[in-house]
C-alpha cells in the first residue's frame, strides 16, 4: 500500500504581496531592500513558487500593517475595497460603482461591435436570412439574435442607470 503524500494547499500570499506592493508603489527591490532579503525572493512569493519563512513573513506582514493570518489566508485585494468604501463613505462606493458600469458599458459597447460586424459580414455573404443556400437552418443566426436581444436589454439597463443618476444619459 503506497503511502499518500501530504501536499499543503497554496496560500494568497503571493498575490496579497504583489497588490499590496502596488498599492504602496513599492518595487520589488525596494520592499527587499525594506524588509532584508532579496529582489528574487519577492518575485518567487509573488509567483507564488514559494512561501517565506516566518521571520520574512513577520517583516513583510509588518512594512504593509497587515496581520500574518489575512495576509496567508484571504484575498486582500476585496477586504481592502471594502475597508475603503466604509471609510470614506459614499463617495468612495459611487466611485467603485462608477468604475464598473463605465467596464461593463465598455464589454457592453465591444460586443454590439462584434454583433454588429458578423451581421455586416451576413449581408455581403448574401445570408442575411436564417437559412443558407441549401435551406439548413444556421444555428450561428440564432445565437447573433440572441445576442442581440441581450445587448438591447443591457444597453436599456444602462440608459435607465444615468436616468436616474443624473449622470449625462448613455449613447448606444
Amino acid at each position: 500500500m503506497s503511502k499518500q503524500k501530504n501536499i499543503p494547499r497554496p496560500t494568497y500570499f503571493g498575490a496579497n504581496l504583489k497588490h499590496l506592493r502596488q498599492l504602496d508603489g513599492i518595487t520589488q527591490k525596494g520592499l527587499a531592500e525594506a524588509v532584508g532579503i532579496t529582489r528574487n525572493k519577492i518575485a518567487t512569493y509573488e509567483y507564488g513558487v514559494v512561501e517565506p519563512n516566518v521571520i520574512t513573513l513577520l517583516a513583510i506582514c509588518d512594512y504593509f500593517g497587515v496581520s500574518p493570518a489575512s495576509m496567508m489566508s484571504m484575498i486582500l485585494e476585496k477586504e481592502y475595497i471594502k475597508e475603503e468604501v466604509s471609510e470614506s463613505g459614499d463617495n468612495a462606493l459611487q466611485s467603485v460603482i462608477q468604475e464598473q458600469i463605465q467596464e461593463y458599458i465598455s464589454h457592453n459597447a465591444n460586443m454590439t461591435k462584434i454583433v454588429d460586424g458578423y451581421r455586416s459580414l451576413q449581408t455581403l455573404r448574401g445570408q442575411g436570412s436564417s437559412t443558407s443556400s441549401d435551406n439548413m437552418p444556421d444555428p450561428t443566426n440564432d445565437i447573433v439574435e440572441v445576442l442581440e436581444s441581450l445587448l438591447s436589454s443591457n444597453w436599456d439597463w444602462i440608459e435607465s442607470l444615468s436616468l436616474t443618476t443624473d449622470q449625462p444619459s448613455v449613447i448606444k
